[in-house]
């Protein structure tokens, strides 16, 4: 009987962080369609990897990493179709289902993004991450710039088994602005909130689940005043224990105009019921 409650603990542990191999296919969407399933690390993948040096902030020490570009990863997947103006932003979906955001802009700024397969000191796989010893395969984002982190606003997302192409305002209308000028400070609040916020908030359960809900049932600027709202965004650290990260370098204009978006949302709510994408 004590031999049948480890196999049985096992089992549950397995079930729960779920191992994937190296090589494992990703799969490239245009919003609900599939155009194309291809194992990056085949030798008739197209692509070229190279040793990237960075300093992970997963494991807070310098790494390195094989890794693809992601720009050259993106090609493989949507041929030039990426570059199209009709499109905004790619989602990285992960095996739990987590699927931060990325504006396509940032896809070849400098320094270039990665999608990492190994690390460099290990014959396959990836360094056993925390107390669960979660594997970050198969595919794992990474930045190789000192200001591009979480706190930033640049996603790191592991255990990538999904890219999806998409048109913002179509994913995540109750998100995007309308009818607002690109020079506003609502639009330049809505692309904040895009960079820094989405990954873990959402707007009428449209976006990340981590953190609440910032429109519905009751936007938050109903019951919170702008300065302390201001001042939550800036340092949440000053008020709780949470995994928010601190924003301070942002600006009071940068604050602003987050909370200018946030007010414009909640004056043009577009249902109660439109429900997470």
């Amino acid at each position: 009987m004590k031999h049948f409650k480890w196999f049985v603990l096992l089992i549950v542990c397995w079930g729960q962080y779920p191992r994937v191999s190296e090589g494992s296919a990703v799969q490239f969407f245009i919003e609900q369609e599939e155009v194309a399933s291809v194992d990056l690390t085949a030798p008739d993948s197209g692509l070229k990897s190279q040793m990237v040096d960075l300093y992970d902030p997963y494991f807070n020490k310098t790494k390195k990493y094989e890794a693809f570009r992601l720009s050259d990863v993106m090609t493989r997947g949507f041929a030039e179709r990426w570059r199209a103006p009709e499109f905004s932003d790619v989602a990285f979906v992960a095996l739990d289902g987590y699927q931060p955001v990325l504006g396509l802009e940032h896809i070849e700024e400098k320094p270039e993004a990665w999608l990492a397969f190994r690390d460099a000191d290990r014959a396959s796989g990836f360094e056993p991450f925390g107390e669960k010893h979660i594997d970050f395969s198969p595919y794992y984002l990474i930045w190789t710039g000192d200001h591009q982190r979480f706190t930033t606003g640049y996603p790191w997302p592991n255990q990538i088994i999904k890219i999806v192409l998409l048109r913002f305002q179509n994913r995540y209308p109750a998100v995007y602005p309308q009818k607002v000028r690109e020079t506003s400070d609502v639009w330049q609040g809505f692309k904040l909130f895009r960079q820094r916020c989405l990954t873990c908030h959402a707007m009428d359960r449209q976006g990340g689940w981590l953190g609440p809900d910032l429109l519905m049932p009751k936007g938050i600027v109903t019951y919170r005043d702008d300065e302390l709202l201001k001042a939550y965004i800036r340092k949440p650290s000053d008020f709780r224990y949470s995994k928010m990260p601190d924003n301070e370098d942002l600006g009071t204009k940068e604050l602003d105009q987050i909370i200018a978006y946030l007010k414009h949302q909640e004056q043009h709510k577009i249902s109660g019921d439109s429900g997470r994408q």
